[in-house]
Order: C-alpha cells, then structure tokens, then sequence
C-alpha cells in the first residue's frame, strides 16, 4: 500500500482526514459519519489518520466516535501496523493499544505489529529510544515475542539481523521472554543471522550456551558454514564482510571458545562445497574463482599448512577454466581440513554441483573424474538439500532442463546419463521425491518433453535417444517392489500423467520419427511399456480427478493407454470426460485444417469422421457435459470448428443417435446456446440433425435459446425490425392475390440483401425450429418488448424457405448478394466436389473466366479462375501453379490456395479480392487519397517477395493490382504466377511472352526477347505513378492519346503525362523506376528502402544525423575554410529547397517564431541563405527541443506538425541525393544508421 493513493475514496471523512482538516472531520463525525467504511484497499478514514497525521487528536476522534482499531486491510494490516511503519509517533501508538488493538494480528505475511517494530530500527529516520520505547509498549500489550511468520521467524529473528539495534534484542529477550533457540522452517536459530552483527549475536549467545556455534539447520549446514557462505561466497554485495565485523565475529568466536581453525575449516568447506559451481555461470566464473581465493587468503591466518594452499590458489587461479585441476583441487582442500559432506545454505554438496557439470561443456571424463574423487571421499550420495533433492534429483531437476536448453548437444546428455549411472550404481536411491513430490521418474518425463521441444530436429533425435537410456538405470523389476512409480508430486500428478502430456511442438509431423528408429507413436508405446511394467497405475487421479487419459496431448496417448487398459470416461472434479477436457484446453487450432483443433496429431487421419468412430468404439463419450453443461459439441462451435463438428453429427446421425429426442435435442440445445451472430453454418448443423429424425421432435428450450441470443445481440431492434424478411409470406400484403402456398420465393438481389442486414444465424436457426415443430407461441412471454421479435415467432412460414445450406464466413462488401445465394446453393455449380460457384462469372479474358464462390470445407469465399485446357502448353505449367499454392507468405500478393483439373478445363482457386486498381480508384466509398503512398508500398513489398521467389510478374497493371477492405484496405498482386520461366523460349500458361500494351518496358516494347526483373520495375512505376495521380499514365499527355504514341513516348523517355503533383521523394523514385536504362532501375528491395516510404520521424532524423556532422558545425560566418564538396552541393540546391528568398521568411507561416525561439538565449546566428545553415539549424532546433523553457507549440510544430517538412518539402531528397552521391550514406556511420534503421 502506497500512502500517495488516494483515488475512489468511498467518503468526504477520508477526503477530510487526508487534508488534515481537524473542523470539518469533527463537523463530520458529529453528522453521523461512518467511520468504519472501507474504500477499495479496504482502509478506514483510521488507517489515513495514522499515516497522514502526527497528531493523535485525529486518531483519538475517530477513535471515539467508533472506529474499530483492529480492522485488516486487503493485505492483512491493521491501523496499528501503518502506524509503526510511521516510525516517529509512539503516542499514536498507545492510543491505537489504549482503543484495544489486538497486537497480534498478524498480516498475509504472518507478521505482527511487533515485526514491523523491530524492523523500523534500520529506518535512519527513527530514534532508536523511539524503536525501543514503541517494541516495549507492544510487549507491554502483550505482544507473543514469540509468534512466527510465514517463515517460522520470530521478530527475534529480524531484530538480530539489523545493526545498532541491541537494545531491542534485549528487549525481545528480557522484557518479552523472547525464546533464542528457536528455528525457522530452514532450522536456523537466531545466531545463523545475527553472525553479521557481532553485538546482537553476543547477547544470544549470553542468554544461551556458547555450543551454540556447533549447530546444523535442516540441511545439515551448521552456523560457521552458514556465516561463511553469506560472506564470502555471495554474489549480493550487501553481505561484503567488513574489517570490523570481521574482527569482531572473531573475537566473539574466543569468547565462546571456538578455535579459529574451526572458522578456517568454515572456509575450507565452502571452497570445497562450491568448487563446482565456478563453472555452471560462465559469465561469473571469474567473480566465483576471487570469492574463493579471497576466502581461503583469509583462511591462511589460522591454517599451519601455507605451502599446500599457496598450491591451491595457484591451481584455482591458473589451471581450473573448464573443470581441468578440479579434481586435484578437491583432493588438496580435503588434505586441508575441509569436509566433504559440507553444505551451503541451499543445502547442496559439491556433489549437487558436480552433476551439473555435463550441461555447461565441463568434459565427460572431467565430470566422471570429480564425481569418482568425491565417491573415494565417501559423499552421501542421498544427501538432500532444501528442496529434498539429492544429486539425482538435482541432476534432473528444472535447471538442469533449463540448461539443455541452451546448450543442446548430444555429449552433454550422454554426460547426464553416466553421471547419473555413477549415483544410482553408488547408492543413489530412487525412492527419494522433491520438496514438490517429484520422483526421478517424474523428472525424467519432463526431460523427455523438454527434449522434444528443442528446435533442432536432428539435435532433438540425438539427444532423446541418448535420455532414454535413463530408464535403463532401473530395472522394472526393482522399480515395481517400491511403487514408487505410482507416487504423485504436490499436484498429485504421477508419472504416468506426465507421460500422458508428452508432445511435440506446433507444427510437427507426428508420422516422422523423434529417434533415428522410433516414430512418436513408438516412442510413447516404448515408454508406456516400461511404465506398465513397473506397475503403473493406469487410473491414478491427480488434484484435480483427473486421469492420466485427461492430460493426453495426442490422439496416440490416448490410443494407447485405452489399448492398455484405462477407463475410458471417468471424469474430473469438475465431471469433464477426457475428450471435453481436450476440447477445453487446447487454444492451439490449426490454421490449414480445423481437425487439428483437438489434438495435433488428429490431422494424420483422412477424414474427421473416423476420429469420432475410433473414439465410440473405443467407449470414449463425445456427448456428455461437465457439470456447467459444457460439452464437446459447444466448445467446438464456440470456435468455429465446422468440420469436425459437422463430422461428429453426421456420425451421430450415421449410427442412429439422433432418433433418440433426448438426444437429438441435446445436441440441438448445444448448437442454439452459443451465441455467435456469424457462424452461418450452425444452422446447417441444426438441420442436418432435424432431417435425421423420423419422429417429430419437443425443440422448445432449444427455441428459447435463440430467442434469448436474438434479444441479447438486438439484431431486431426497432430500427432493424421493419425491413421484412424476403422469405415470409403474408398473405395480406400480397399484391398478385396468390395464397402463400402459391406464392412465388423472392430470390432478388434486394430481397437477400434485407435477409443480410436484418436477419442472423439465430434467426435462421429460430425459423427452422418452427419449420419442424418448434412452438413459436411457448415463447412469446419473451417477445413483451419487441415486436419483431413476436412477428417471427408467429408469423406464417413458407414452406419454400432457403436455409444456409453451405458454411459461408461472409467478408466481402461487393460481391455479399451473390454469395447469400451461393450458400443457399442459389444459382450455382458445384466444382471439384468442394468449391459452390455461383453460375455467372464477374471476370474474363483470353484465359478463360472467373467465378465466385465458397469453399463447403471451411467456409471461406474464393475466387475460382476456370482455363481452358488448350491455354496450358506446357507439361510443367501445372507443376508451376500447384507450386504457386505453397506461396501464402506474403500479405501484398493474392493467394493461390489450390489448383486441380477436370476433363476440359483447368481451376485456379484464389483468395476472394473486391477489385482491381481502377475500381477502386473510382469508388468513392472505397478510394482514400491519404492512403495512396502506403498502397503504393503494398504493390512493392509484393513485387519484391515475387521477386525473391525468382517470379518475374511481365504483365503488372492496374488490372492485375486487386484490393481489397477486410480486415483493412490492401493492394495484392494477380497473375504473379503465369510467366515463372525466365528464359528467352518460355511462355506464359496463357500462351503468351508479352505483357499488356502501354504497361511494358521500353526494352520489352523493343522487342528484347527477355522480360526482366527490371523490366517488372518499369511496369512498377507506371503502377506507382497511375495510384498517386489517380489513374494518370505518365507518357500519355491525355486520355485519347492512342497507345502507339505512348508507347512512342515511352521508347524515347518522353515523359508527357507526369503529374507535379508528386511528392519530391515520390518523383525521385518512381522517375528513377521509369528510367530507360534498365540497369539503373532500382530493385524492389531498394525501392522500399527509398524516403517515399519514410515515416517523417526517419525524415528528420536524416536531416539531424547530417547537421552533426563536423562541416555543418559553425557557421559559416566564422569559418575560415572553403566549403566542402558537400556543402557546395548542397548550396546550389538553395532555390530548389527555399522558394520564398529566405528560410525564415514570415510566407512560411511558424517559421520566424522558431527562429527568433531558437537564437533569442543561445545567441546563435544562422545564415539565412544558406541550405547548410538551415540543415543546422533543424539538426539544432530537434537537439533543444525537450528543454524545459521550450514553449509547448515549439514542440508540437516540430514533434507532431513535422513543420520542416511542410514549409521545404524538397530538402529531405536533396540532402538524400547529396548524401548518396558523395557516398556519406556508407562512410559516416550515423548517417548510415539514420537512413537503415
């Protein structure tokens, strides 16, 4: 809690309290004010008072007029805790003890009032009387000294640990009765913390026994081990030893009669203990080898034997880089005293360390020389540390796999698997688990995941086979007498649940083998036998009742454990079968097949349906619900998976389900509950099931459900509702006299339109209901409100009525009417088994026609291109266009999604675009000209990718640039694929090597038999100038120009047509682009990297980044050199670039305020004819523009207005041309990073 927050106060007594407005509190409190009220921390007006306020008048107020004192916060903490955090009020205090503060509520911390008192002593600004005087009121209150955080510290424990606080030691301790030999969860007395001031730990000592220093906590590191370590071997530098401390903590040790040897062997056995852990940082290995060397430098004082350790540092220091001398070392520390079995304050022996030693490129025979040196120094090898892991499970514990991960090799895990046969075969028990309940065997699961995530597939196939030889360690046999297989961690996950959630990462190809001989599929098989013969039980539940068939990741695991004999439906505690628990938690659909959706290797079956037929005859239940009702069904309609929902119904209808009314309207009841308005193809499902029964079918609480998803998503409100559907019949508003039964379907384009725009899936689903059975009038008390809602349940129905009969995601503006009637199967043909076209086409040429349809597989809106099988020449076309299907990686070209033929004709299907480059230059609802330079970009970033690809487009023109609006607008590039061969015999799959008249390069016009990359940048240009002049063909000086004296033009670089209206940067570019010598064109790439498409940030920046170059320093008024090249470069440009004379001259509207704002303090001068002085002075005025005293207009002209830009829009392409000339833009590094970046 921070006292500065004070925002949504829930009263004017807190606003009161926080101003420190004695009157108007008491004016409050005597209206009745509620004292107790909480605001959003759950703070009373009290809490503020104690903060806020030194004057214990307030507290004493509130206090009198109600306030309870021991209310806690939403963190626990009472008033009385704020109040010691103060630190400088006792009084407040007592009056807070007087009122009844329980001192002993403790907050979510498990700390009192009195922790926080005994803390306050490090704050600098209470008086440590003060610190004392409010630790002994608490005491006085009755205070428990004695009552443990969350730690099992008492306040003694953080008292010790502060400097210059011994007299609130003696307070815990004399007035308190504080107890000295108490232990924390760690076991660790006070004198394990107090060591670091000498003058607390001498009072500990006093009151109990100086043997004191021969104590072990839980780990079984005793008190000199301890204080070693925090002192010598720690990377926190609060714990750095001073001399004093040091001197002192020594003569406490005469004290007690401790021998300073005992301190020496303290360091000896932390060098030994963390030897090997110099080598797992790379990055510390340095700062690990000066802990120990100046620790054992500090030891030498006590040690005899100065020789032998004057030979160890030397070997630490010059010999042990990569594990080398450990070995040696290790033997000389033992010779010196140290001993082996020593822990650090994590409980780890330098065998903990050792394991470790294979991930970070310690050498194997290295490695298995340190860890046979430390068995010939009889290690435990079941030592555990405070985790409860012994060297095993450290091994293969979380950073061990963290470690793999970063150093994935094959040497380094067949290490692991030898170090780990060296533990197990010296005694390393399996049955040992981790503070969280892991056996090794739950470790090396989760090893076996972490290696079939690493990235290398090679790698990824070394590395497991090397990790399965693990297993090899424990025999079945020996594994099976101890049951711990069967153990779960705190999750109450056993192995076999880890084994369960084994998969590969997105997108793999679970066919292909994960080991050089084992697939997945024989991979898990391998492992589950192993399991099965250790005793594995196959039904084991974890916390949340779930089985291992719960946590499956791939349809293979759970193939095999229902093989292996696991129950098939039991369910968790929330009564989820495995199958809706798979639904549930897999977020990961694939985006090319929705089968994927859940589980990943599902896409590896021909046909949806089968999963579903496998999973039944298996006796999985894919109908049931969990206890919110949530089934399979629903949550694949909650996201749009239509083919295996629609799988899944048809094999319910297959296999007679539905006839059953308790079960075909469960599964309608799923389909009308969700409550997306555009997933169309829901009313499909609805049907297909309502068609199924032979019976009449009770839909009434499904029809309730679409009622309830009409009013809710207020697609009929009233200003919706008067628009009628086209497809109900009524007979008095007939105007041919033709009864409803005789009257002719309204399949307008109008009618279908209004179906649009005021109807919805609910809707559409609403009236099949009642066009079998469902009865609108049991639904009518939920019409009360709306009228158009009681007009659709009663209304006369026609027979005739169209359904959406194919699933349609309906994006498309343009071409919406048409497919409303498509997705009824209106007017159109079925292509390929697949693709519903409608019948006339919108597009044709020499190539054949174009159609618009939807895919039924997924929804999708297509654009199927129909050509003549004549139109492909060549045996390798098709080979050409089914390739171009694998070409979906860039957003700026229209997607080929597949290409197959039938007898006469070949079928292109592409993504569905709403037109080409004309259309929309002429739609006015469409075309916006601020958007024209990043269209303008689309169609380069598309040509570029073609490029990449060795595509050489030949024919690009407005007609064969198509855009589109959703999501947003975009321009694409069409026909990209049909001129791939670059050579001078290929042809185009439409029989043709020539691009469209007027459109072609000069060199292609010329007849150069070659059509080049260059060439597609010319045809680019005329492109780029056509979108920014709005349909203005550069060489043609007018519309009625005939395309042979364009072309003329173009042949002769006569550019007849060109529009000023282009920017400078446009001009440059695109006059470059149209360029007759071809060579000279730029490419795509640099096209795109071209100031066109600069942001006017990057603009600036190069204007900056040039004024800090030296030349542009001073002015030119005080220089005695010449100009450089550059400077006189840039100075003939002066009238291109300043048009009104001046650069300040008061035309260009802000430009005199920011000169006289930029020379009125800094006393700097510019000239004001001079391009150079002005780029200084724009590399000046961006370089001063955050100071303080810089008016807030200044900034926005220049941060937000880009006023340079405006007022001398040729600056930035002349200061660009000057800087590539004379090759600033690669020498000067800034400038270089200015126009790359």
């Amino acid at each position: 809690m921070t006292t500065d927050n004070w925002t949504e106060l829930p009263d004017l007594l807190h606003l009161a309290v926080i101003n420190r407005d004695k009157n108007e509190i008491r004016a409050l409190i005597d209206a009745g004010a509620d004292v107790n009220i909480t605001d959003n921390e759950g703070q009373t007006a009290l809490f503020y008072a104690v903060q806020r306020s030194n004057d214990k008048s307030v507290v004493r107020a509130l206090i009198d007029a109600g306030a309870d004192v021991n209310i806690s916060d939403n963190e626990g903490q009472t008033a009385l805790l704020y109040a010691i955090l103060q630190g400088n009020n006792e009084s407040v205090v007592r009056a807070l003890i007087d009122a009844g503060a329980d001192v002993n509520i403790s907050d979510d911390d498990g700390a009192t009032a009195l922790f926080y008192a005994v803390k306050q002593s490090n704050n600098e600004s209470v008086k440590q009387s003060n610190n004392e005087s409010v630790v002994r009121a608490l005491i006085d209150a009755g205070a428990d000294v004695n009552e443990t955080d969350n730690e099992g510290q008492t306040a003694l424990f953080h008292a010790v640990q502060e400097s210059n606080n011994e007299s609130v030691v003696r307070a815990l301790i004399d007035a308190g009765g504080a107890s000295v030999n108490m232990q924390d969860v760690y076991g660790r007395t006070p004198l394990f913390y107090a060591l670091n001031c000498p003058k607390s730990a001498r009072i500990l000592v006093e009151k109990g026994q100086k043997q004191y220093f021969h104590l072990k906590d839980n780990c079984n590191c005793c008190i000199l081990n301890f204080f070693v370590e925090r002192h010598f071997f720690n990377d926190d530098i609060k714990h750095t030893l001073s001399k004093n401390i040091l001197s002192d903590f020594l003569q406490l040790l005469d004290e007690c009669g401790v021998q300073k040897i005992a301190f020496a062997e303290a360091i000896l056995n932390m060098a030994f203990c963390k030897l090997p852990l110099m080598f797992l940082k790379r990055s510390k290995l340095e700062q690990k080898r000066d802990h120990i060397t100046k620790a054992l430098k500090q030891a030498s004082q006590f040690i005899d034997d100065e020789k032998k350790l004057e030979i160890l540092i030397k070997l630490l220091n010059e010999k042990c880089t990569n594990g080398e001398g450990v070995p040696e070392a290790l033997r000389l520390l033992v010779e010196l005293g140290a001993d082996p079995n020593s822990v650090d304050f994590y409980g780890n022996t330098a065998l903990h360390y050792a394991t470790c030693l294979p991930l970070v490129g310690v050498p194997q025979e290295i490695v298995m020389e340190i860890c046979l040196q430390l068995e010939n120094f009889d290690v435990q090898f079941n030592s555990r540390n405070y985790k409860n892991q012994t060297p095993l499970l450290f091994c293969l514990s979380g950073h061990m796999r963290i470690m793999l991960k970063e150093n994935q090799n094959t040497s380094a895990i067949q290490a692991v698997v030898e170090v780990c046969k060296v533990l197990s075969k010296h005694g390393s028990s399996i049955e040992e688990r981790t503070r969280s309940g892991k056996t090794v065997f739950h470790l090396i699961l989760e090893l076996f995941q972490q290696v079939l995530y690493l990235s290398d597939k090679t790698v990824r196939q070394d590395v497991l086979h090397e990790a399965m030889k693990l297993l090899q360690l424990f025999t079945p046999v020996k594994v099976a007498k101890t049951q711990i297989i069967n153990i779960r961690d705190a999750d109450l996950n056993s192995p076999l649940h880890i084994w369960a959630s084994l998969e590969l990462p997105s997108p793999q190809d679970y066919t292909s083998n994960v080991t050089e001989d084992l697939t997945f599929e024989e991979f898990l098989q391998t492992l589950l036998n192993y399991l099965v013969r250790c005793g594995v039980q196959l039904n084991v539940r974890n916390g949340a009742d779930q089985t291992p068939l719960h946590l499956c990741k791939t349809w293979i695991a759970v193939n095999l454990l229902l093989d292996a004999g696991a129950k098939a439906n039991d369910v968790d505690s929330s009564e989820a079968s495995p199958l809706v628990v798979a639904a549930r938690a897999n977020k990961k659909w694939s985006l090319v097949d929705s089968r994927g959706f859940l589980y990943p290797d599902v896409l590896e079956l021909k046909d949806p349906k089968s999963l579903w037929e496998t999973a039944i005859d298996k006796e999985l239940d894919p109908w049931t619900g969990d206890k919110e009702g949530e089934s399979v069904l629903n949550i694949l309609i909650r996201h749009n998976e239509f083919v295996l929902a629609k799988a899944l119904v048809d094999v319910a209808r297959k296999r007679n389900y539905t006839q059953s009314e308790t079960f075909a309207v469960g599964l309608l009841n799923a389909i009308c509950k969700d409550k997306s308005t555009h997933t169309n193809w829901k009313s499909i499902l609805v049907q297909d099931i309502l068609k199924s029964r032979k019976g009449p079918t009770t839909a009434s609480e499904s029809l309730r459900l679409c009622c309830r998803n009409v009013i809710e998503s207020g697609i009929l409100d009233d200003d919706k509702a008067e628009a009628k559907s086209p497809y109900t019949a009524n007979e008095e508003e007939d105007d041919d006299g033709q009864p409803a039964s005789k009257k002719r379907k309204d399949t307008s384009i109008s009618s279908i339109q209004a179906e649009i725009e005021h109807s919805s899936v609910h809707c559409e689903i609403l009236k099949i209901l009642r066009l079998y059975g469902a009865d609108g009038n049991s639904c009518l008390d939920m019409a009360n409100s709306s009228d158009a809602l009681k007009e659709l349940l009663t209304e006369p129905l026609d027979i005739n009525t169209v359904s959406v009969l194919i699933p349609w995601t309906s994006t498309s503006k343009k071409y919406e009417v048409k497919l409303a009637k498509v997705a009824r199967r209106q007017e159109c043909d079925l292509i390929h088994e697949e693709f519903w076209c409608h019948n006339e086409h919108v597009g044709s040429g020499s190539f054949g026609h174009v159609f618009i349809g939807i895919n039924e597989k997924d929804g999708r809106e297509v654009a199927v291109k129909r050509i003549e099988k004549l139109r492909m020449q060549r045996p390798e076309d098709k080979r050409e266009i089914t390739n171009l299907t694998a070409l979906a990686d860039c957003e700026q070209i229209v997607r080929y999604l597949y290409f197959f033929e039938e007898e006469k004709f070949s079928y292109m299907v592409l993504e569905l675009m709403e037109g080409n480059l004309d259309e929309y230059l002429t739609d006015g609802s469409t075309f916006d000209a601020t958007k024209s330079t990043q269209l303008c970009q689309d169609v380069v970033k598309g040509l570029k990718f073609l490029h990449e690809q060795n595509i050489i487009h030949r024919d690009l023109k407005p007609g064969n640039i198509l855009y589109k609006t959703h999501p947003h607008l975009r321009l694409k590039i069409a026909d990209f694929g049909l001129s791939r061969r670059i050579n001078s015999s290929a042809t185009t799959v439409y029989g043709t090597n020539t691009g469209t008249r007027c459109w072609m390069a000069p060199e292609v016009l010329m007849s150069t038999p070659n059509h080049s990359k260059a060439s597609d940048m010319f045809s680019c240009g005329l492109v780029l100038h056509y979108i920014l002049s709005i349909q203005k063909h550069p060489f043609s000086k007018n519309n009625s120009q005939m395309p042979h004296e364009i072309e003329t033009n173009m042949t002769k670089g006569k550019i007849e047509g060109w529009d000023d209206s282009l920017s400078p940067e446009a001009t440059h570019l695109v006059k470059n682009m149209l360029g007759s010598d071809e060579k000279g064109r730029p490419t795509a790439g640099e096209a795109l990297d071209h100031p066109m498409f600069w942001s006017n940030k990057k603009k600036v920046d190069l204007l900056v980044a040039v004024g800090n170059q030296t030349v542009f320093e001073y002015p030119r008024a005080g220089r005695s050199t010449c100009l450089s090249a550059v400077e006189t470069n840039l100075e003939k440009s002066f009238s291109t670039i300043v048009v009104h004379g001046v650069w300040n001259d008061p035309r260009y509207k802000d430009m005199p305020h920011i000169y006289a704002e930029m020379t009125s303090t800094k006393r700097k001068s510019y000239d004001t004819y001079s391009v150079v002085e002005l780029v200084r002075f724009i590399r000046n005025a961006y370089a001063h523009v955050s100071e303080g005293t810089r008016p807030t207009a200044v900034k926005k002209m220049l941060l937000e207005d880009f006023v340079f830009l405006e007022y001398f829009p040729h600056l930035v392409m002349e200061v660009y041309n000057v800087m590539t000339d004379h090759g600033w833009d690669q020498a000067v590094e800034e400038i270089k990073y200015a126009m790359n970046k």
